[in-house]
C-alpha cells in the first residue's frame, strides 16, 4: 500500500469498478485497462482508476 501511495500521491482514490462473468469479460476489461480485484460468487471484480 505504502508503494501505492509513492506511486499515485497526486491522484484521488477514485475508481471505475466492473464485474465480469465470464473469461470473455474478463478479458475484455483487462485489455481496456482494468486492473483484478477479487472473485465473488463467481462475479470478477475490476478496477480502474479515474
Amino acid at each position: 500500500m505504502q508503494l501505492e501511495k509513492a506511486i499515485y500521491h497526486n491522484y484521488n482514490d477514485d475508481f471505475v469498478c466492473k464485474v465480469a462473468k465470464t473469461p470473455v469479460e474478463a478479458k475484455e476489461l483487462i485489455e481496456l485497462g482494468f486492473e483484478f480485484v477479487n472473485e465473488i460468487n463467481g462475479s470478477f471484480l475490476y478496477r480502474k482508476r479515474k
